[in-house]
C-alpha cells in the first residue's frame, strides 16, 4: 500500500506546468466545441468528447511529442475547415486546399514523405550521419501530421457531401491503410526516441512502403476488388506484420513502463 501511494504521489509530483497548460488548452477546445454543438449531441458524443480531453491528456503527459502533434493537426484542420467554408466545390478552387491541406493532398504528402524518409533513413545508416539521421525523423514526423490532418479534413468533407453520408474516417480500406501507416509510424518515433537510436529506420520503413503502394492503388469506388494478386501479398504481409509489433509494443510497455 505505501509502494503505491510513493508512486502515486511521484506521478503527480512528475507534472510540470506544461503538461497542465496542455490539459487546459484540450479542455477549453472541448468546451467549446461542446458549447456550440450541444444540441446536435447526445449521451454517448458527451461521454467521448470528455474521455478525449482525459485520455489525450494523459497521453501527452506520457510521451510530450503528442503535444505538438495535436497542435500542428487542429491549426491545420481548422484551416482547412475554415477556408471550405461548408462549400466542397472551393477544394479545386482555393490553391491551399487543392495542394496541400484537403484530404486528398494532405494524404499524398504523408505518401511523398514517407517514402523521402525511407531514402534518407537508409542515406543516414550507410552515412553514420546525425544530421541526416535527424531529417529523417523530422521528415517522418511531418508525414503522421499531414495523415492525421487528412483523416480529420475527410471526416468533415464527407459531411459536406452530404449530412446522412458523413462518416468518422474509418470506414473503408483506403482509410485504413493510412492510419496503418499513421500507427507504424507513430510506434517507431516512440520507440526511435525512448531508445536513442536511429538504426532501426532503414529496416523498418520497407513495410511502411508497401502500406503507401497499397494505399495510392487503392480508393473507395475499387474498395471490393482491391485485395487481388500482389496487392493482397502486401497487405496480408502488412497485417501481419503490424500484429507483432502491436504485440511486442503492449508487453514492452508492461514489462517496461
Amino acid at each position: 500500500m505505501q509502494s503505491s501511494n510513493v508512486r502515486r504521489k511521484h506521478f503527480w509530483q512528475a507534472r510540470d506546468w506544461t503538461d497542465w497548460l496542455f490539459s487546459i488548452l484540450l479542455l477549453l477546445g472541448a468546451a467549446g466545441v461542446y458549447a456550440n454543438y450541444q444540441s446536435l449531441m447526445d449521451g454517448y458524443e458527451v461521454f467521448f468528447l470528455a474521455s478525449s480531453v482525459v485520455g489525450f491528456s494523459l497521453l501527452g503527459w506520457f510521451w510530450s511529442p503528442i503535444r505538438s502533434l495535436i497542435a500542428g493537426v487542429a491549426a491545420l484542420s481548422l484551416s482547412a475547415i475554415a477556408l471550405y467554408a461548408g462549400d466542397l466545390s472551393l477544394m479545386q478552387q482555393k490553391f491551399l486546399l487543392k495542394f496541400l491541406i484537403s484530404s486528398q493532398s494532405a494524404v499524398m504528402w504523408m505518401n511523398v514523405l514517407l517514402i523521402l524518409a525511407t531514402l534518407i533513413y537508409w542515406l543516414a545508416l550507410f552515412r553514420k550521419s546525425a544530421f541526416t539521421g535527424k531529417l529523417a525523423t523530422f521528415l517522418t514526423w511531418s508525414a503522421v501530421v499531414m495523415g492525421l490532418t487528412g483523416l480529420m479534413v475527410r471526416w468533415y468533407e464527407s459531411y459536406l457531401i452530404a449530412p446522412d453520408i458523413g462518416h468518422i474516417p474509418l470506414s473503408n480500406l483506403y482509410e485504413v491503410f493510412i492510419l496503418f501507416c499513421l500507427i507504424t509510424s507513430m510506434m517507431y518515433l516512440y520507440y526511435e526516441a525512448r531508445y536513442q537510436t536511429r538504426q532501426l529506420g532503414g529496416g523498418a520503413w520497407p513495410f511502411l512502403v508497401g502500406g503507401v503502394i497499397c494505399l495510392v492503388n487503392s480508393d473507395n469506388e475499387r474498395d471490393r476488388n482491391l485485395l487481388t494478386g500482389e496487392l493482397l501479398f502486401f497487405y496480408t504481409g502488412e497485417v501481419i506484420w503490424l500484429m507483432w509489433v502491436g504485440k511486442l509494443t503492449s508487453h514492452d510497455l508492461v514489462m517496461n513502463p
